[in-house]
């Protein structure tokens, strides 16, 4: 009995986190948002699914020994910090450039299958998570902490209290994406577009400020 409830706290526990950790957007967040504006609840869906994925991914390799390798050298951390401005900024840069382009070519059937085979959402999501040091500094402190408390109740407490924190982000983001659709809905056209505008060019600007922080560090500290 006392096995069982443990596993029913694992559950409840792992999806709690899950939730409370996704809640803060990120620039992930913030491409998920802007997508699912911009293009629909599925590709706004996949970007979300792909951030989670490298979240995921985050958990594991902290078991494999990713935070004494980023928190034992300064200057691995920096060039981390570089790389994922860079790929934000090429991510920001790209949807201002190509926002007004899509726009006018979206009513060609045409055009909007190649645009769908030329979009790799889940990839975008993916590559903002595994690139931000933001993220690996959350997880690495949720490895000292939380999760760390439940390593030591036995594996299947443990792999079950993981999956839960993912199967909470999954919940969270999909109902996100959902309130945005049904909010995207009731704006106007001009209204959403400028909602849509304005959250490329946050993701733009966070990606510069990344590459400044990291050169910083780099050259300095």
């Amino acid at each position: 009995m006392d096995k069982f409830l443990l596993l029913i706290r694992a559950v409840f526990s792992g999806l709690l986190t899950g939730l409370l950790v996704s809640i803060p957007l990120g620039p992930a967040g913030l491409e998920s948002i802007k997508r699912t504006i911009s293009r629909g609840y599925k590709e706004g869906f996949m970007v979300s699914l792909g951030a989670i994925s490298g979240d995921t991914l985050d958990i594991v390799l902290i078991n494999f020994g990713l935070y004494n390798l980023l928190s034992g050298h300064k200057r691995t951390e920096a060039v981390f910090w570089i790389i994922s401005g860079i790929v934000l900024t090429i991510i920001g840069y790209l949807s201002v450039k190509g926002d007004e382009r899509v726009k006018k070519l979206e009513t060609d059937p045409d055009v909007i299958k190649n645009k769908k085979l030329r979009s790799m959402p889940f990839i975008v999501g993916f590559l903002i998570v595994v690139s931000n040091p933001l993220t690996h500094s959350l997880w690495f402190t949720m490895s000292g902490t939380v999760i760390r408390v439940w390593h030591y109740r036995g594996a299947l407490p443990y792999y079950i209290f993981i999956a839960s924190i993912v199967a909470g982000m999954i919940i969270w983001f999909s109902l996100l994406n959902f309130l945005v659709l049904k909010g995207h809905k009731k704006l106007s056209i001009s209204s959403s577009n400028k909602i849509s505008t304005v959250l490329m060019w946050v993701i733009l600007i966070v990606g510069i400020v990344f590459i400044i922080f990291g050169t910083y560090t780099l050259i300095f500290v």
